[in-house]
C-alpha cells in the first residue's frame, strides 16, 4: 500500500481549493462583510437570520436562541419549524458576535467548499492507494480528480447561493474515511472520528443523520463482506459503537430537544410533496442545468412547471464523471462504493418513480421508509452521498484510464482535456452577491412608535427566508414566519388570511392586532389589484417604497 499525502501535499490540496473557492465565488471576497452569494434573495437570507438570530439572543439573557417570541406573534416561533444548523449558528458564533452574522455565513460557505475538496481527496486517495497499484503523480491525479469531481457538483455547488446546511458535506466524507480506517486498523481514534463525522453533519443538517441511518449500514457490511459477523463477536466493535454513540449523543441532543418540542402534525409532510420533491433517474443524465451557455435548454428537457427549475434537481455530475465513473464500475474492485452509489440514487428517486416531472404509479423502497420518517420531505438530496461515492469511483476510472496509455506525454495531455472539459461541463455562472441591508420600507417601519405586528402580501413573499431577514432591521413583530415546514404550518391554521383584501382577511388581521400591511407589488401576479385594495373601505394607503406599499388596517 502506498504512502499517504505527505503534509506539503495535504497544504497545496488546501490551497487548491481555497483559491478554487474564492475565484468560483468572486467576487464575495470582497465584501465578506455586506454580502453574500446567490443570484436571487431565498433561503441564504433565511441562514443569515438564524446566525444574526443566535448571536443577539446569546447576547441578551432574556432571550431564548431556539425561539423568537415576536415571529408568528403572538404564538412565537420555534426555530425548529426548519434546520437549526447548529454547527453554523453555534459553531460559527465568535465570527458572529466579533464582526457580523453575514461574515459568518460567507466564511462558513467557503470553508465547506475547502473542507469538502480536501476531506474527499483524502478518502479518495486512501481507496485508491488501497485498492489499485497507482502511485506518485498518478495517485495524486486520480484523488484529484475525485475531489474536484465532488466539490463542484452542480447539485452542491448550487446550495452556495442559499443553502448552507447542506452544503456542508465534509462531515459526511469525513465519516466515509474514518469506517474505512476502522475497518482496516480497528483504532479507538477511528471510531471517535465516525462519531465527530457523524454529529458534525447532523448540526449541519438533520438530513445527513437520516441518510447516513440508511447508508452506513450497506456500505460497512459490503466493505466489511464475510468478516462481518466476526466483527460483531468482538468486543472492541461494540465498544466502537458505544464510542460512536457516545459522541453522537453529546454534541447532538441538546439541540434535538426544540423538535421534539414540535407538534409532530406540524411536521409531517404529505407523499405528494415528498414525490415531488425526488428526482427522475433523467435528471442524473440531463446536461448541466446551471451552465452558462446551455443550462436554459437543458432545464427544457426535464422541466416543465412555470420558473426556473429548483436546485434540487440539479442531480448530474457531468459527462466525464459518468464516462470516467461507468469505466470504474466495470474495471474497479470496490464494491462498496458501487453498493453505495446504488442504494442511495434509489432512495433519491423518492417513494414513486417519476420521469421527468411525471410521477408513475410504480413504488419504490422510500415510500415504505416514508411511513416510519414521514417528516423528511427531499429525497432528491440523496444524489449528494451518490455522487459523492461515484466521484471516488470516478478516480478509479481515470487510473484505469491512465494505465492504458504508455506514453507519458499522451497521459498529460489527455489528463489536461478531461479537466478543461469538466470544468467547461460543470460551469454555473457567476453566483453573484446580495447585499444583506433594509429595505427603505423596513427603514421606514423602524422609526414607527408602535409595535404593533404586521403583515406581508402576496403571502409567498411573507413566507419567504428574505422576510425573515428584514425583521432584523424593522424590529416589529411579524404575524408571518419561515422554515422548513412553517408555510403547510401557516397555511393550514390559517387559510382566511389569504383571502386579502376581503373582509374575511382584514377580519383576522385586525384580529391579531396588525396595523400595517405591507404589499410587493412586484410578486403579487393576479392575487389581487389595487382596485381590490381600494374597494376594501378598512384598508388605506399610507406609503409607497419603490415595489413595496404600505397600508394602515384602520378601526371598522
Amino acid at each position: 500500500m502506498q504512502n499517504p499525502p505527505t503534509r506539503r501535499e495535504r497544504a497545496l490540496i488546501v490551497l487548491l481549493f481555497t483559491v478554487l473557492a474564492l475565484v468560483y465565488t468572486f467576487p464575495l471576497v470582497t465584501r465578506l462583510t455586506t454580502h453574500i452569494t446567490g443570484p436571487a434573495p431565498g433561503d441564504n437570507y433565511e441562514y443569515v437570520w438564524k446566525m444574526w438570530w443566535v448571536g443577539h439572543a446569546i447576547s441578551s439573557p432574556e432571550l431564548n436562541p431556539f425561539f423568537h417570541p415576536d415571529v408568528y406573534y403572538p404564538n412565537g416561533y420555534p426555530l425548529a419549524y426548519g434546520e437549526l444548523t447548529p454547527a453554523h449558528t453555534f459553531g460559527f458564533l465568535p465570527l458572529t458576535l466579533a464582526v457580523n452574522a453575514t461574515f459568518a455565513h460567507n466564511i462558513a460557505g467557503l470553508l465547506a467548499i475547502v473542507l469538502t475538496g480536501w476531506v474527499t481527496y483524502e478518502w479518495a486517495h486512501y481507496r485508491l492507494r488501497k485498492d489499485t497499484d497507482a502511485a506518485g503523480w498518478l495517485l495524486v491525479m486520480g484523488a484529484l480528480v475525485a475531489a474536484l469531481a465532488f466539490t463542484f457538483y452542480p447539485n452542491r455547488v448550487a446550495r452556495i447561493a442559499g443553502h448552507i446546511p447542506m452544503m456542508s458535506t465534509q462531515w459526511m466524507v469525513l465519516t466515509l474515511l474514518a469506517i474505512d480506517w476502522w475497518i482496516d486498523h480497528r483504532r479507538w481514534r477511528d471510531a471517535a472520528m465516525i462519531g465527530v463525522g457523524i454529529a458534525l453533519a447532523a448540526l449541519g443538517s438533520w438530513y445527513y443523520p437520516f441518510m447516513m441511518l440508511l447508508l452506513l449500514p450497506v456500505y460497512v457490511i459490503v466493505q466489511m463482506g464475510r468478516g462481518t459477523l466476526a466483527a460483531l463477536r468482538e468486543p472492541r466493535t461494540w465498544g466502537a459503537l458505544a464510542i460512536v454513540a457516545g459522541i453522537v449523543a453529546v454534541l447532538t441532543v441538546p439541540f434535538l430537544v426544540p423538535y421534539l418540542r414540535l407538534d409532530t402534525a406540524d411536521a409531517s409532510v404529505g407523499i405528494g410533496s415528498v414525490t415531488f420533491w425526488s428526482l427522475s433517474p433523467v435528471d442524473y443524465f440531463v446536461p448541466n442545468p446551471r451552465h452558462p451557455l446551455y443550462g436554459a435548454a437543458a432545464q427544457r428537457l426535464v422541466w416543465f412547471l412555470p420558473g426556473e427549475m429548483p436546485h434540487e434537481f440539479y442531480a448530474t455530475p457531468g459527462y466525464v464523471v459518468l464516462v470516467l465513473g461507468f469505466i470504474a464500475w466495470r474495471h474497479a474492485n470496490n464494491r462498496a462504493l458501487k453498493w453505495l452509489v446504488v442504494v442511495a440514487a434509489l432512495l433519491s428517486f423518492g417513494p414513486y418513480l417519476t420521469i421527468g416531472r411525471l410521477p408513475t404509479p410504480v413504488p419504490l423502497p422510500a415510500l415504505a421508509i416514508h411511513t416510519v420518517f414521514d417528516s423528511v420531505r427531499t429525497y432528491a438530496r440523496f444524489s449528494l452521498p451518490a455522487i459523492a461515492a461515484f466521484s471516488v469511483l470516478a478516480g478509479y476510472g481515470y487510473v484505469w484510464l491512465m494505465g492504458r496509455i504508455a506514453s507519458q506525454q499522451r497521459r498529460v495531455w489527455v489528463t489536461a482535456g478531461l479537466l478543461l472539459l469538466g470544468t467547461f461541463q460543470l460551469l454555473n455562472g457567476l453566483l453573484g452577491t446580495l447585499p444583506v441591508e433594509p429595505r427603505p420600507v423596513d427603514v421606514w417601519l423602524s422609526e414607527q412608535p408602535d409595535d404593533t405586528p404586521i403583515m406581508q402580501y402576496p403571502v409567498s413573499s411573507a413566507l419567504s427566508g428574505p422576510a425573515m431577514l428584514y425583521t432584523r432591521f424593522h424590529e416589529k413583530p411579524v404575524i408571518y414566519g419561515y422554515g422548513t415546514y412553517f408555510p403547510f404550518v401557516f397555511e393550514r391554521d390559517h387559510a382566511d388570511v389569504y383571502t386579502f383584501p376581503d373582509d374575511v382577511a382584514v377580519d383576522a388581521l385586525a384580529a391579531w392586532g396588525v396595523r400595517y400591511v405591507l404589499v410587493d407589488w412586484s410578486a403579487v401576479g393576479e392575487a389581487f389589484t389595487e382596485a381590490d385594495i381600494d374597494a376594501q373601505l378598512r384598508v388605506v394607503f399610507v406609503e409607497q417604497f419603490a415595489d413595496d406599499a404600505v397600508y394602515e388596517i384602520t378601526a371598522p
